[in-house]
């Protein structure tokens, strides 16, 4: 009888739509609505609630990819598909492999394509990296888990679109130097024992809340969401600073802080009060001052009071519950104010007009 005598010395990654491994993996089903479905494809919703097919043009509900298996006979075609009014199996969340149109590398955006490309290999469904120009959309809180060449089977992590993150709230990380915070753990701690730190944070999904705490103090810690509601950073300067982040939307909203960019912070000149600082401190030595005072986070705190008075300081709130500007035209004015989630409003003054 024949012996084989050759081995592949490296196995092929995988095929089209078959799980990574035995971990966490999240499989749904719809009846496919139009025609036969190839695994390893992106579906978007159908015209009802229990259909999917294949993307027809851009802005359609990404659902997840067919899970290949071995459940069907070969249709006419001698192809192995979920066909036409059949029930397909999908995965939302999840390593799933996929043919990738380009080459990647983890962390990359993931794109499936809604219309068919150059290539003949381009086909709607697969998967690639940008939007090639019109012709895919983003899969949101997905990325790329694997290098690897265009035209190959790659890796794609999926997280659940639209229904959050699946990730245990007390999953954690610890950072102790420059570089990006991940969004696949609830809790980042920060060490800056080797010295200041200067830290990313890329987008989440809809409803994350994600925690970063100082826990060793060397250096400033500064963090730089790519989307970041409350401001443009949020700086880190004493053990056991904490921050809590919701993303929503399209950006990172500040919902509570504990000395994260606390303390005070002196006024000298015309401009933006710093969300990011508890008290505020106003000197106008150098003349009058005019001052923007844009919405906080619900249960935000702020004390200002006047040091120096070297002309009247007058703050004009983006959203006032109390009237539409405050000043401080004497040393020792003072208020403070509460953002309610829609507006400032002022719960004590010493002095300070509210108009």
């Amino acid at each position: 009888m024949p012996i084989q005598t050759s081995y592949l010395s490296e196995h092929i990654e995988g095929f089209e739509g078959q799980r990574v491994d035995l971990g966490i993996t999240n499989v749904l089903s719809k009846v496919a609505q139009d025609g036969d479905i190839p695994f390893g494809r992106a579906v978007v919703q159908g015209t009802a609630d229990g259909q999917c097919k294949l993307p027809t043009a851009t802005g359609q509900f990404f659902l997840g990819i067919t899970e290949m298996t071995t459940a069907w006979s070969e249709n006419s075609s001698d192809l192995h598909v979920y066909e036409q009014y059949r029930e397909v199996n999908y995965i939302d969340f999840g390593f799933v492999f996929v043919y990738t149109e380009q080459s990647v590398v983890p962390g990359d955006a993931v794109y499936f394509r809604h219309t068919a490309g150059a290539s003949p290999l381009d086909v709607v469904g697969r998967f690639r990296k940008d939007a090639d120009t019109n012709k895919a959309d983003l899969v949101v809180g997905a990325k790329w888990a694997s290098t690897t060449a265009a035209g190959a089977i790659g890796i794609i992590q999926l997280k659940a679109p639209g229904t959050g993150v699946l990730i245990a709230p007390d999953s954690s990380e610890t950072l102790t130097g420059a570089g990006a915070i991940s969004i696949d753990t609830g809790i980042t701690y920060l060490d800056s024992t080797a010295g200041a730190m200067a830290m990313t944070l890329a987008d989440g999904v809809e409803g994350q809340r994600k925690t970063i705490m100082m826990t060793v103090d060397g250096g400033d810690a500064v963090v730089t969401p790519a989307n970041y509601a409350n401001g443009t950073t949020i700086t880190f300067n004493d053990a056991l600073d904490t921050c809590e982040l919701l993303f929503t939307g399209s950006n990172w909203y500040l919902i509570s802080k504990s000395g994260a960019d606390s303390g005070y912070i002196t006024i000298t000149a015309t401009g933006a009060i710093p969300l990011a600082r508890d008290i505020i401190f106003i000197d106008s030595t150098s003349g009058v001052q005019a001052l923007t005072l844009a919405d906080g986070f619900a249960g935000q705190i702020m004390d200002i009071k006047m040091l120096v008075d070297g002309g009247d300081s007058v703050i004009t709130p983006a959203n006032f519950l109390d009237g539409t500007i405050i000043t401080f035209d004497d040393v020792g004015d003072s208020c403070r104010l509460i953002f309610d989630g829609t507006n400032w409003g002022v719960i004590g003054t010493a002095t300070a007009t509210v108009a």
